[in-house]
């Protein structure tokens, strides 16, 4: 796995367990779970709750690291402390609450604030600013306050946010769970774009069975364990 360069995740046996107290023992949330994803591919893992999801995710751009086992992120294992700033710099990734992820007073000043963080020029941050809203279709939105937008473009910000980074593949962790249908399928078929037009790596975590269209493989996850991994049919177009 580690010698193709056209995997941008593998994932190698990995275990990762719950911190125990005196009143529980650790619980493994991932049990020996081995996948890889490739550079330029839209997957969905699915499952039911506390299958493991979010738990996999996370360990995608070092915000928990396994037990056991080996997660490698565009040939770099996030157990690696010098690396793990470059892993979070290629995969970006969106909370299930976009409103935890929203700190500008407007939409432009949210957008900008990895950038900045990054120290770059200022005209460079605007034009990564623009760009990003624009792939998102917010651009009219720059200068609005964002408490006061809507469930869906506030997504669309948080997801903007994170496109500024210019990060090679995105993680969506139950993002769209408080849409309602219409504005799922709009979500999915802004990621379907990216993915396609950009090339952008696509990993959608959800436990809605409708959204597992828009994506090329479907990754299913129980007690922690893959228990399936197949080509979605008709995945050619969004839902």
């Amino acid at each position: 796995m580690a010698g193709n360069a056209n995997i941008f995740i593998g994932m190698v046996d990995v275990t990762f367990c719950s911190v125990g107290n005196s009143h529980s023992p650790p619980f493994r949330l991932l049990d020996g779970v081995t996948l890889s994803i490739r550079r330029g591919e839209f997957v969905a893992l699915f499952g039911g709750s506390a299958c493991g999801k979010t738990t996999l995710a996370r360990l995608l751009n070092g915000l928990l690291l396994p037990n056991s086992g080996c997660v490698m992120i565009d040939g770099i294992d996030t157990r690696e402390q010098g690396g793990r700033w470059e892993v979070r710099r290629r995969v970006g990734m969106l909370f299930q609450e976009p409103d935890n992820q929203i700190v500008g007073t407007t939409v432009a000043e949210d957008v900008a604030f990895g950038p900045e963080n990054l120290g770059l020029a200022s005209e460079i941050i605007q034009s990564k600013v623009r760009n990003a809203l624009q792939a998102v279709g917010m651009s009219e939105y720059a200068d609005q306050a964002p408490h006061l937008l809507s469930g869906i473009q506030k997504l669309k910000v948080s997801l903007a946010g994170v496109l500024a980074l210019n990060p090679s593949c995105v993680v969506i962790d139950e993002s769209t769970a408080l849409l309602d249908p219409a504005e799922r399928t709009e979500i999915m078929a802004l990621l379907r774009r990216l993915n396609r037009e950009d090339r952008l790596t696509v990993l959608l975590v959800t436990r809605l069975k409708e959204e597992l269209c828009a994506a090329d493989r479907a990754i299913m996850l129980h007690a922690g364990r893959v228990v399936s991994d197949v080509a979605v049919a008709g995945s050619v177009s969004p839902c």
